[in-house]
């Protein structure tokens, strides 16, 4: 006799799926910003003076094979979409476009707050993106940063390092660029809280990824460049970890 499935655990299987297809979508989503200036943070780093670190690099040989891919694809796609992008659309939508994505971001900011037992910080979240996604028309305009209401960088790796967890091996991950072992495994938990992890359909997932990349990268193409001109002989994999490194650890601390 034919078995058939029920219907209950096709449903189940179908909905598991999605998640699942929601889920990685949103991871790369929710850590995206282009490569080696992940919110601007690395760019930043550029206008001040830092001191070479000690970094755990046990994966040097792989990190620096990925570390040329990443801008291969930098160099040959992103970058040359991004300028098409950056002369079509005008500067007004561009800005719109890139806010909608820092207050869609709110959730992994907000959580990680609370965690790392910052309420004040976590409030102020809470304000901006009640303000921006009202009176900002979905966070299409920042009003929130108008009545000095300010946001700053803060993720689950940086809760991480507030627990007191240590950096672990530097890793340069594909098409997200730096990080270390503790800022990877914060990824997930940001994927979790990610809206479009519960999309129903792919479709607009990998749209809002495409988008959300050329925004970014469109936004910190001349900081990125900047990184390239810094390095010593063209060389620049030092340069990008060590600041990486230094610009997470002044975020734990608190001094950004």
């Amino acid at each position: 006799m034919l078995k058939v499935k029920a219907p209950k655990k096709i449903f189940q299987k179908k909905i598991f799926q999605k998640a699942l297809k929601g889920f990685f979508f949103a991871l790369f989503l929710c850590t995206n910003s282009t490569l080696y200036a992940q919110d601007s943070e690395l760019f930043d780093l550029f206008e001040e003076e830092y001191q070479s670190l000690s970094v755990y690099d046990p994966l040097r040989g792989y990190n620096m094979f990925m570390h040329s891919v990443n801008w291969g694809l930098y160099d040959y796609l992103l970058r040359p979409i991004a300028e098409i992008y950056g002369n079509v659309v005008p500067l007004g939508y561009r800005l719109g476009i890139y806010n909608f994505f820092e207050n869609l971001t709110f959730p992994v900011r907000f959580l990680a707050h609370l965690l790392a037992l910052q309420p004040k910080e976590a409030m102020n979240e809470l304000g901006r993106f009640v303000l921006n996604s009202s009176v900002g028309l979905g966070g299409l305009f920042d009003v929130a940063s108008q009545n000095h209401l300010y946001s700053r960088k803060f993720d689950f790796g940086i809760t991480f390092g507030i627990w007191g967890f240590k950096s672990g091996a530097y890793i340069v991950l594909p098409l997200l660029g730096p990080s270390n072992l503790r800022d990877a495994l914060g990824l997930p938990f940001s994927a979790l809280v990610y809206p479009t992890t519960y999309l129903d359909s792919l479709a607009p997932g990998l749209a809002l990824y495409s988008l959300k990349t050329l925004s970014s990268t469109e936004q910190y193409k001349d900081g990125i460049d900047e990184i390239r001109k810094s390095a010593i002989n063209g060389d620049d994999y030092i340069l990008v970890r060590d600041a990486y490194e230094q610009r997470r650890n002044a975020l734990i601390k608190g001094n950004l």
